[in-house]
């Protein structure tokens, strides 16, 4: 397959602070391949279309639409035949061209795969949560390729039939789990680098960040008992209720019931996430895993726009 133009898919709400920089580390990066930028905006009402498009990026409005459908507009006027979603606090990195180039050549004649990576952090800024959970997560095994930095082409994207534009979060899972069964590989790359720049950097952000993409998980039923996320931690949140209670009844089987099972699912989720990490680190990580249960948990009652450290 002759590869003719990348074209850059990237929502935005919002991101004057953000936009310059991830325009312009894609003209830094690419100087062989033709691309287009195309920019698809949910309604800012900051100086982020101007911006875009000075910088010579094609751009849509699509106000109060999910970011689901914010892609699929960007699809629907590319010109590409490799789609390259990425999120509005990305960079690629000096040798993402290099390496997709390689990634293309070796599957010249595939036209229908998923590939990217998760994105990498910036070691110069790690706050505790992006070193004790974040950092942790590029060697972690994943079944799917988040679309902050998802690359695909333009076949593979028709043949799914896109992002589900009905999906407010967890369109990148959903997207590639069709992919899966309709047989399009889902292939991470490692190689093919880009850094995230809008990790969480409190505990707050963190917390707020998980209960936006539990939502999706606690939609209903079917989604709820589908995820194992949702349902370790629903049991996670059970175990400290009756560790509080036995606390406040001043019942010692449920005092030391609730808070062994709280301590033994935490752990044994980091673990699962994490594989064996040593014991300051499993401390720090699973203190990680906590908020995180607990962020997903409170999606039930989370009613806020998406905050802004996201994915």
């Amino acid at each position: 397959m002759k590869i003719r133009t990348l074209s850059f898919i990237i929502p935005t709400l919002n991101e004057a602070n953000n936009i310059t920089i991830t325009i312009e580390a894609i003209r830094d990066s690419i100087k062989n391949l033709k691309y287009e930028i195309i920019v698809v905006d949910n309604g800012s009402t900051d100086e982020t279309l101007t911006i875009s498009e000075a910088l010579g990026a094609d751009t849509y409005m699509e106000p109060n639409a999910t970011i689901a459908r914010l892609r699929n507009v960007g699809a629907i006027h590319s010109s590409g035949q490799i789609l390259c979603f990425i999120d509005s606090d990305i960079s690629i990195t000096e040798f993402w061209e290099k390496e997709l180039s390689i990634f293309l050549e070796s599957h010249e004649l595939d036209e229908l795969y998923i590939t990217g990576s998760r994105c990498i952090l910036d070691p110069s800024d790690e706050s505790f949560i992006e070193r004790n959970w974040f950092s942790l997560l590029q060697d972690s095994k994943s079944k799917y390729i988040n679309s902050g930095h998802l690359i695909t082409t333009k076949k593979a994207f028709n043949t799914i039939s896109g992002f589900n534009d009905n999906l407010v979060t967890g369109e990148d899972y959903d997207f590639c789990q069709r992919a899966k069964n309709l047989g399009i590989s889902i292939i991470e790359n490692k190689n093919i680098e880009a850094i995230h720049r809008g990790y969480p950097k409190s505990l707050r952000q963190f917390f707020l960040r998980e209960a936006w993409h539990g939502r999706s998980d606690l939609s209903s039923f079917q989604n709820f008992i589908s995820s194992n996320t949702a349902i370790i931690s629903f049991l996670n949140i059970f175990s400290l209720l009756t560790f509080i209670i036995g606390l406040a009844s001043e019942n010692t089987t449920l005092t030391i019931a609730g808070f062994a099972t709280t301590l033994l699912v935490t752990i044994s989720f980091t673990i699962k996430k994490f594989g064996i990490l040593p014991p300051i680190q499993l401390a720090k990580t699973t203190f990680c895993s906590y908020i995180y249960m607990a962020g997903r948990l409170y999606s039930l009652f989370f009613k806020r726009n998406r905050p802004a450290a996201r994915v």
